[in-house]
């Protein structure tokens, strides 16, 4: 299946969606450039799954990619890897196409975000993903620019991206029921990081509403900034940028001896006159780990209840936490 969408074209944005997947930033000066997706996933077989791939790019050319696979059914069943090399990803071309290793992103459409396709070959997480520009963009801070540490970052996403293809867990190539699964694809390039700080940022899926939520905490202390927001697509496509107020609880905590991190597991996070959420992450360890202590992050499956739009309601989603 491929899909001829033009994502929200009547929305004024700072770029093309289509010419973003090549960008660094509009003024050229790239600190990182980043291809991310979350997929939420049921097989045939009726078992589920959570699975992350990510390719980050620096300015210098130097190349992470980070993936993982949790049985959402047997969530001990968690794998990670991470992947760098020192040499450019990018391949020449018109069409995107970032790999390494058996690793990576491309677009199998010549707009470049009609139909993408991520994969991985790590030992132990292993998957090969198909996924469609079927869902309206979320374009973050309502322009997809907001400051991010010493400069600036653009972010727009797919949340909600029709997704076929296979991934193998516990050892068995499991084949995804597309009418049952999604992709969020996230598209961000920043000109600037937190220099020395931190960041958390939820995706979440209220069960009860067609609305996506994008939510970031950024912390940095040189120079010394605290920026809350969300960004809410709703479904008619509107998108709206409201205040956070952020409290992480610690009472259920992980520690991790990879990156000598302490993660708190439940936070209570308010979005404006929106909602007023409790979101968990379902099991500890969700941290992206490989060789000699290399990690990626938290990249952790949450589930949320509480108040939307005056409503109880339930959800799921994502929590992503990095420290710099």
């Amino acid at each position: 299946m491929s899909s001829n969408l033009k994502p929200m074209s009547d929305i004024p944005v700072l770029f093309n969606f289509s010419s973003s997947q090549f960008a660094n930033t509009l003024s050229g000066n790239a600190a990182t450039s980043s291809y991310w997706t979350s997929s939420y996933i049921t097989g045939t077989n009726r078992e589920q799954y959570f699975v992350v791939s990510h390719i980050l790019i620096s300015a210098e050319n130097t190349t992470l990619y980070s993936a993982s696979i949790l049985d959402l059914n047997h969530p001990e069943n968690y794998h990670s890897c991470i992947a760098s090399s020192n040499e450019s990803v990018m391949h020449d071309g018109s069409i995107l196409k970032a790999t390494f290793d058996g690793n990576g992103f491309e677009s199998l459409t010549e707009d470049n975000v009609s139909q993408m396709r991520t994969f991985s070959n790590c030992d132990g997480v292993k998957f090969n993903m198909t996924y469609n520009a079927t869902s309206m963009a979320l374009v973050d801070g309502g322009t997809g620019l907001f400051t991010f540490g010493n400069g600036e970052s653009y972010e727009w996403g797919f949340p909600s991206c029709y997704t076929e293809g296979t991934v193998t867990a516990s050892g068995k190539e499991v084949v995804i029921d597309p009418k049952n699964s999604f992709t969020w694809y996230d598209r961000q390039w920043n000109d600037g990081l937190p220099s020395n700080g931190n960041w958390t940022w939820f995706e979440l899926h209220i069960l009860e509403s067609k609305s996506k939520l994008s939510i970031w905490a950024i912390d940095d202390e040189e120079p010394h900034q605290r920026y809350r927001f969300a960004t809410i697509r709703t479904e008619d496509g509107s998108q709206n940028v409201v205040p956070v107020t952020f409290t992480p609880d610690y009472t259920r905590h992980w520690y991790s001896n990879a990156s000598d991190t302490l993660y708190a597991l439940d936070w209570t996070v308010a979005i404006g006159s929106f909602a007023t959420l409790r979101i968990s992450s379902i099991t500890k360890d969700q941290e992206i780990t490989g060789p000699a202590g290399a990690t990626g992050g938290y990249e952790g499956f949450v589930t949320l209840n509480g108040d939307f739009n005056g409503e109880s309601v339930d959800g799921f989603g994502l929590v992503e936490i990095a420290y710099v």
